[in-house]
């Protein structure tokens, strides 16, 4: 199960969405245009909202750490891939990052 915090942002983003989607006629509603994420290989979970921001949970849903990318400037991730180990690939720009994600 998700800790609060972990709920709240959720929710936040969640409505957020729905909030531009009543403003904009192009807005989908999905959050899927918005989230880019992947599990690392201790079964966290990476996620990244509009902020350049991303948030990282354990496998009990917990937020255990929150980082942001910088490669020529500040990242802005449109998607996320663990290459094995610790090496994450953040895209735009396929920049790799190693993350300590490869042991618990």
């Amino acid at each position: 199960a998700m800790s609060a915090p972990g709920v709240r942002e959720w929710q936040a983003v969640q409505a957020g969405a729905a909030d531009r989607n009543t403003r904009s006629p192009r807005a989908t509603g999905s959050l899927s245009e918005t989230v880019a994420a992947a599990v690392d290989p201790a079964g966290r979970l990476w996620v990244t909202f509009l902020q350049p921001y991303t948030y990282v949970y354990d496998p009990d849903g917990d937020k255990v750490r929150v980082v942001q990318f910088r490669g020529a400037g500040i990242l802005q991730p449109a998607s996320l891939f663990f290459a094995g180990g610790d090496r994450l690939l953040v895209t735009p720009g396929c920049y790799e990052f190693r993350t300590g994600a490869g042991s618990r």
